[in-house]
């Protein structure tokens, strides 16, 4: 976790791919996170080691921010690779995700 996560933070670990192969999985598994975290006052999603995330990733994702803004809670992705950094705010979601710019490239 973060140092600077809010208390009661629920901090969700994405250390392989986000694809359609898993995505369904990991759906079942994040129902079931956030069924026994109701009282989290915000997430954090960890992609940390996640090489590659396709349009059911990112959906998934969308859907993980949804949940937030529906229950009034701080959402954000931390540790994207630059690949994936890039795609987000290429689909102008970096904002929305909480990820803070990349340094120039000289």
């Amino acid at each position: 976790m973060n140092s600077d996560a809010l208390p009661n933070t629920l901090v969700i670990n994405f250390p392989h791919p986000i694809l359609s192969t898993n995505v369904a999985e990991l759906r079942t598994s994040l129902a079931e996170k956030f069924a026994s975290n109701p009282d989290c006052s915000a997430v954090e999603v960890n992609i940390d080691g996640c090489p590659t995330i396709d349009s059911s990733g990112l959906n998934l994702l969308a859907s993980l921010y949804r949940e937030c803004i529906k229950r009034e809670i701080p959402f954000k992705v931390t540790n994207p690779t630059k690949d994936i950094h890039r795609l987000l705010t290429f689909l102008k979601l970096n904002e929305r995700f909480g990820l803070i710019p990349l340094p120039p490239e000289q």
